[in-house]
């Protein structure tokens, strides 16, 4: 007689160490200790292998980053390199944007057909943008920077920018290749937009030094003279005469040389503002640029130069009735000026051009923040967020609402929460847009009822009541949070996923997480199990063999393929979107961070696959008859 054996292939269950008959306790023990230790050391191996691995492939992933995103201003930024109008030479808003993202954002630095083209920022000390990006974030590869003891409208006569030497030849990696002369004779040009200010660059002079030479990283009142005076006698590696004078404004750029630990490379470069004016008597010229920008709080002056050391600059802004020597400056709307520039030089006739002082004011907002309350209870204090300012400004403005003991029904009463103030700020300089509001009256918790309790309640403390107060005291009390927490239940769900949301850097939502992508890989190795890719979808074949040896089994195996099918099919569809949705809310390309607000979303759908995977696609032991 024949007999059917009702067993699982291996190929649908874990195997089990064999347990021969007549075994001891205590060896049964053993076997079973031996088990559990080596799969401990597999699992352990396991983990170790993939920590190494996942480790690779961040140390891959951050060079990657860190080369790219050094070279050439990096993918993302570059969309707020400004573009210059030529004819008006002002630049458009993208200065403007990267302006608003960080407060330490100073100008954007082009020097062409070269890898030089990046914004320039300026911290409280010379070491902070050695380490970290525009962004604030920590990076060896840091940012191109203006010395913190300059102006940062660059109005001083001498400005220095620090760089990173990139072997790559990002940052101000470049540098070394001015030392060529041929290189240097073709690569003299650049420009510099600082706010609505462009000036054109030109290189004159290259020269090796230390990190302890004054002359260059002392900036305090340098003139154009003492930087002139210094290289000439520095013995530089090239020198062009005819380009910088006493009166011309002068920007370097240092970086290390790669030769000694303490050695500098330095590029010198004469800043001509666009927007100039030229005037001529016989040999002496006089070039006037006006000054045409944002309100930022900072002092400015017109730009002046003359062709001959020695000439003397006078200024007067009362149409040349009076003269002095000292420059006009303007720092608020109501102090734009129109300034007169005069020049002379002995034994010749004096030259005068008109320039102006313009300061365009500056675009506030003032919005009100959604404020509620419990119905019966006194309105809370009112509150606005203000965006625009620079500095230590602030606005003045009031926050009301006025329909305070009328509005007072259970309800979204919309847009009923004003801030008001003055349209024009400052002497002129802020241009203020106010945004109203939402206020919300919840209905009141039984167990919190003011009526069933005297102390608070409305009707008993006039003082305090919302129709007795048409001021909207802001002292009045706001309600409970426990009220608050009961009536808005959904409030935790809502604010769940803002709770992933990175942390501990500048660029927020500016990134990817590393984890999404661990989840995306795990759901579509949960579809495609490439050590075990041939038990699963061959297990066709096995289950005819298996049908043939017992036709008693027939039903199982079709109700066992009906759901494996419907499973695959479940398994492909969460793969498809995982996939869809990492593509979605990640870029690569962006700085990586543990998790952000989308790990949820795309860890659920991995634990939907794990669990399709369990439920439908495996062979339980009971399921054969």
């Amino acid at each position: 007689m024949a007999v059917v054996t009702r067993a699982i292939p291996d190929e649908f269950n874990s195997p089990r160490p064999h347990r021969a008959p007549g075994k001891s306790r205590v060896v049964n023990i053993l076997n079973i200790a031996r088990t559990l230790g080596s799969g401990a050391v597999s699992l352990m191996a396991g983990l170790l292998a993939a920590a190494l691995i996942l480790y690779s492939g961040y140390v891959l992933y951050d060079s990657f980053y860190t080369q790219n995103t050094a070279g050439t201003g990096g993918w993302d930024l570059l969309q707020y390199k400004p573009e210059i109008i030529e004819d008006g030479a002002v630049p458009l808003s993208g200065g403007g944007t990267l302006a608003a993202i960080t407060a330490d954002y100073r100008a954007w630095l082009t020097m062409y057909d070269t890898n030089i083209d990046y914004a320039v920022m300026q911290g409280e000390d010379d070491l902070y943008y050695a380490s970290h990006d525009i962004y604030g974030k920590s990076s060896i590869t840091g940012a191109i920077y203006l010395a913190s003891a300059n102006s940062g409208g660059f109005t001083d006569n001498y400005n220095l920018l620090y760089g990173h030497h990139m072997d790559n030849g990002a940052m101000f990696g470049a540098l070394d290749r001015f030392t060529d002369e041929s290189y240097f004779d073709s690569h003299r040009e650049g420009v510099l937009v600082a706010g609505s200010e462009v000036y054109d660059l030109t290189t004159f002079a290259v020269l090796r030094t230390n990190a302890y030479e004054a002359n260059v990283y002392y900036v305090g009142g340098k003139t154009a003279a003492d930087v002139i005076g210094f290289i000439e006698g520095a013995s530089p590696i090239i020198y062009r005469t005819g380009v910088a004078n006493s009166s011309s404004k002068i920007i370097a750029f240092s970086t290390c040389a790669a030769a000694d630990t303490d050695g500098r490379l330095v590029v010198f470069a004469v800043m001509t503002p666009r927007n100039m004016t030229e005037t001529q008597s016989g040999v002496l010229t006089l070039r006037v640029a006006r000054y045409e920008g944002v309100y930022d709080a900072q002092y400015h002056s017109v730009d002046v130069t003359v062709n001959l050391d020695g000439a003397t600059i006078e200024y007067s802004v009362d149409g040349g009735t009076t003269w002095t020597k000292k420059a006009p400056r303007a720092r608020y709307v109501n102090e734009s000026v129109t300034v007169l520039v005069r020049a002379s030089y002995p034994g010749m006739e004096s030259v005068s051009a008109y320039s102006e002082i313009r300061i365009i004011p500056r675009l506030a907002v003032v919005t009100a923040l959604d404020a509620r309350k419990t119905v019966g209870n006194a309105d809370p204090a009112f509150a606005a967020t203000v965006t625009g300012t620079v500095g230590n400004d602030t606005l003045t403005y009031t926050v009301t609402r006025p329909r305070a003991g009328q509005d007072e029904a259970v309800g979204v009463y919309p847009e009923t929460i004003i801030a008001a103030g003055e349209a024009v700020q400052l002497n002129g300089s802020y241009n203020v847009v106010y945004h109203p509001a939402d206020f919300t009256i919840v209905a009141n918790n039984p167990g919190n009822n003011p009526g069933n309790n005297p102390g608070n309640n409305p009707g008993n403390n006039p003082g305090n009541n919302p129709g007795n107060n048409p001021g909207n005291d802001p002292v009045n009390v706001e309600p409970t949070p426990a009220v608050e927490h009961i009536d808005e239940p959904e409030t935790p769900l809502a604010s769940f996923p803002d709770r992933f949301k990175p942390t501990g850097s500048s660029f927020g939502d500016r990134c990817w997480a590393l984890v999404n992508l661990i989840c995306l890989l795990v759901t579509a190795y949960i579809l495609f199990p490439l050590l075990h890719l041939r038990d699963k979808f061959g297990r066709a074949r096995l289950l005819d063999k298996l049908e043939d040896a017992d036709e008693t089994l027939e039903d199982a195996i079709r109700r066992f393929r009906t759901r494996s099918r419907i499973g695959i099919g479940g398994e492909f569809l969460t793969t498809v979107l995982a996939l869809v949705a990492f593509i979605l809310t990640e870029d690569m390309r962006l700085p990586m961070v543990l998790i952000d607000k989308w790990t949820p979303l795309i860890g659920l759908l991995m634990l939907l696959c794990l669990g399709i995977d369990r439920l439908t696609v495996r062979l339980r032991p009971d399921e054969l008859p």
